[in-house]
């Protein structure tokens, strides 16, 4: 099985960085896609609905490989205002994100929202949310609170209660804090 993505140096740096953190798949470069290869493929949705929650040690996987790619966005000055499952690949148990549509350009650590949202309310951050205006910014954390609640949708509602005092439940509650210049993608 393969995934494609756009050709584009961001990718290139994606991978890159990946396969230094242990990213074991093969990758091609043509003139207009990067071709992935693995044994399986799945979005984070499908891979959840065929095998179920993720374990502690994926979330940690999750956490490393996105964190990873959300810095090398950083610093190319461009950023995601949220994601879901379905824009999130699982490929031989490694995570990517292979859908950058709503990426937008970084104006001091400012992400411009277009809030004409059709999206799961679920995984958008209140400042969005709570924003009447058509078009605006706002701080990139909105990221981070997006990707908390996308590691309590992958642990699953019964697999909350065993992150309790944990690195991880540090974690999440420093991507999900209500105040987004207070947020932080910080696992220790």
């Amino acid at each position: 099985m393969s995934i494609i993505v756009p050709n584009n140096n961001i990718y290139i740096d994606i991978l890159d960085s990946l396969d230094y953190h242990g990213f074991s798949n093969r990758w091609e470069v043509s003139s207009d896609k990067i071709i992935i290869y693995g044994e399986n493929s799945y979005t984070l949705n499908e891979y959840i609905h065929h095998y179920g929650n993720l374990t502690y040690d994926m979330i940690i996987k999750l956490i490393l490989n996105i964190g990873t790619q959300l810095a090398i966005l950083g610093n190319n000055n461009k950023g995601i205002p949220y994601f879901s499952g379905d824009e999130i690949t699982v490929i031989n148990n490694n995570f990517i994100i292979t859908d950058l549509s709503k990426i937008s350009i970084l104006n001091n650590n400012k992400i411009k929202i277009n809030n004409n949202i059709n999206y799961n309310k679920f995984y958008i951050a209140p400042e969005i949310l709570n924003n009447s205006m058509i078009l605006f910014y706002t701080h990139i954390s909105c990221i981070y609170y997006s990707f908390g609640k996308l590691c309590i949708y992958a642990l699953g509602n019964k697999n909350i209660e065993k992150i309790k005092n944990t690195k991880l439940e540090a974690f999440l509650k420093r991507c999900l804090h209500n105040i987004p210049e207070n947020r932080n993608f910080l696992y220790i």
